[in-house]
């Protein structure tokens, strides 16, 4: 079956599948867009700290996923809150340039995600 650019993207969101799979056969589209094609939201972030916090995936697994969505043009984030899921989103990829990936900095993504929105 082939799959089309946006559910490939809601996969990848969501770590649904082979995530190095997923992420392969997005490659095979161009990677400018002229407009955003999925939305990244709060809880969809919540979702893979969450994966995280529960040791499903790992803290290096985290930071790729991060780093995959961090500058994407075919995606784009939860208004009102889009700058500071972006913001969320940088952090978990370059945490060497921010702070470092552990529990405690994964319960505070939760927290102020959780502040803005209501789930």
């Amino acid at each position: 079956m082939i799959e089309n650019r946006k559910t490939l993207l809601e996969k990848a969101i969501c770590l649904d599948g082979d995530f190095n799979k997923v992420v392969y056969e997005i490659s095979k589209y161009d990677f400018d867009t002229h407009f955003p094609i999925v939305i990244i939201t709060g809880s969809d972030i919540i979702s893979i700290v969450d994966k995280y916090l529960n040791k499903i995936i790992s803290d290096r697994e985290l930071q790729i996923w991060a780093n995959f969505f961090e500058c994407r043009d075919d995606v784009d984030f939860e208004r009102p809150i889009q700058e500071k899921l972006r913001r969320i989103v940088q952090e978990l990829a370059n945490p060497e340039l921010f702070v470092r990936l552990d529990r405690e900095y994964a319960k505070n993504v939760k927290r102020r995600i959780l502040a803005e929105i209501s789930i």
